[in-house]
């Protein structure tokens, strides 16, 4: 293993080497030159001298087609130069990973297991997934009369809001919530999703498999039309789209009879989306879709915090809890926010006014949790 890592970052300075010596060298072996040229005559060639003495052009030792050779080497070269250089810096960087004494787990170079790195990154994709289908939630609650902020506020009244726009993190967070709904359990509490087998072994492999052939899908619509295969994710998405239906329903939005009907129109069936609803409404399928590609992030999350040995902890920050740093970060971007209310040593006392995405542990590896963070009095 040493002599692999050794010779991989030695690769840099050999190229180095033969950047700064191909020139004489290339030079010292052309059949039509009796002497060596020098390194001068060279540079003088490179930066277009019209000196006789110094440019070979004149000598006869260097054409023009032997000059676009040489710089399509040199090109190639520095190409081959920059890639070792990145490969050496992210090989380095695992290498001090895997020997500090704070790390478990880790990056996969080849992702032929799971690792803490992945289940980041599926984090980070139900936030971008979460964030558009709310778009499309609001936007439905709005055409048919609803004051979304005003409901946003009825439902967190103990939040003071630095932003009237701040309230769709509400919606944000009520869908998350839909979704993350018995995630502590195998099969989401699914009957026909619960594993085939007892030995943990081979449901941790079954569950990364299943994790790597829905990450891999463009249209993950194709397993949820009511016309599709029976299969674990229409499942999972037919029985999430019903409950978040209900949680819609519950928020109290006056003049809303039917939220499913408003957000999705007669795309989303019981069986699932019905392919021949999607010449209807373009904003209806674009809601059916966005909602898809959530369920999907939250299904990714839950497949691999369940390949990982132990298996992957989510927590939720509960509302008024001290906002904490190694635990938690906060959903505004780092532009809506003051250097003095993010600095260490800020007399502002920040707690948790909800959670929008949790968060999962794994041994001593956090992914932070999302939340909305406000002023504790």
């Amino acid at each position: 293993m040493c002599g692999f890592f050794r010779s991989v970052l030695w690769h840099p300075i050999y190229i180095l080497i033969r950047l700064i010596r191909l020139p004489g060298r290339y030079l010292r072996g052309h059949e039509s030159s009796p002497r060596i040229v020098d390194r001068r005559d060279y540079i003088a060639l490179k930066i277009g001298s019209e000196s006789p003495s110094q440019d070979p052009l004149q000598t006869g030792s260097v054409n023009e087609n032997e000059m676009r050779k040489l710089q399509s080497e040199v090109t190639e070269l520095q190409r081959l130069l920059n890639s070792k250089t990145t490969e050496n810096a992210h090989l380095k960087r695992v290498v001090e990973l895997g020997n500090s004494q704070e790390y478990n787990g880790g990056e996969s170079f080849l992702e032929t297991e799971a690792t803490p790195h992945l289940l980041h990154k599926a984090v980070d994709r139900v936030n971008t997934t979460s964030g558009i289908l709310t778009k499309f939630l609001m936007q439905a609650l709005k055409n048919s009369g609803v004051n979304c902020s005003s409901v946003a506020k009825a439902l967190v009244p103990s939040v003071v809001f630095e932003r009237d726009g701040h309230t769709k993190f509400v919606y944000q967070a009520l869908v998350c919530d839909v979704l993350f709904d018995q995630f502590e359990n195998d099969s989401f509490h699914i009957e026909d999703n619960a594993p085939d087998t007892l030995d943990s072994e081979t449901r941790m492999k079954d569950n990364f498999e299943r994790y790597k052939q829905l990450n891999d899908l463009e249209n993950p619509e194709e397993l949820v039309y009511d016309d599709a295969a029976d299969n674990d994710f229409r499942r999972f998405c037919n029985k999430k789209q019903i409950d978040l239906i209900a949680a819609l329903s519950r928020t109290g939005a006056p003049g809303v009879e039917n939220v499913g009907v408003l957000v999705f129109g007669k795309v989303f069936g019981p069986d699932g989306i019905r392919r021949q609803e999607l010449a209807t409404s373009v904003t209806e399928v674009k809601s059916a879709s966005s909602f898809i590609k959530l369920a999907l992030s939250v299904f990714l999350v839950h497949k691999l915090a369940f390949a990982l040995r132990p298996t992957a902890e989510i927590f939720r920050p509960t509302r008024k809890m001290k906002f904490n740093r190694n635990y938690m970060e906060s959903i505004l971007m780092s532009t809506e926010e003051s250097d003095d209310d993010e600095g260490d040593n800020s007399p502002i006392v920040f707690g948790v006014g909800f959670t929008i995405v949790p968060g999962f542990k794994v041994n001593r590896i956090v992914v932070h949790s999302k939340v909305y963070k406000v002023r504790r009095a």
